[in-house]
């Protein structure tokens, strides 16, 4: 699973992570990818801006492959942990929960747990990030959507 994460992360442009989203705006944020392999997209994120943080979240051995082939220039910004995103999310009060590609493969239900396994984490203000280009009608539907939930 982590080599079709990391094909599908070498074969999305810069522009559909880093430039469709404001990240910016953040300010020293704490962004935590869960299910983020090898931590490519973070990699992206986090040469262009400098101020953000991140802990990718994956499988054992994939964490382990992304620690490994992480660029020395940006351990002291992006971490790895062991995490399965169906039981509850260690790290709490991040600023960002980013979940890129993940729930195209599950049924509902199954998203359904993974969302709600996060909520003991999230703190007052805490942002949900979904980009899954695999949902819903592709030519109808933009790359980011913003929803505010009530």
């Amino acid at each position: 699973m982590a080599f079709a994460m990391e094909s599908l992360a070498t074969m999305m442009p810069d522009v559909i992570v880093v430039e469709a989203y404001d990240w910016a705006s953040m300010g020293a944020a704490t962004i935590v990818d869960v299910g983020g392999g090898k931590g490519l997209v973070c990699r992206q994120l986090a040469k262009h801006f400098p101020q953000l943080s991140f802990i990718v979240q994956d499988l054992q051995e994939t964490a382990d492959a992304g620690r490994e082939q992480l660029p020395a220039e940006l351990q002291g910004r992006i971490t790895f942990m062991t995490h399965d995103f169906f039981t509850p999310q260690p790290v709490k009060g991040a600023d960002v929960y980013f979940f890129r590609a993940i729930f195209h493969d599950w049924p509902d239900q199954y998203c359904i747990q993974i969302l709600h396994s996060l909520i003991p984490a999230l703190k007052n203000g805490a942002k949900i990030i979904i980009q899954d280009p695999f949902t819903s009608d592709p030519l109808s539907m933009h790359f980011w959507q913003d929803r505010e939930c009530r």
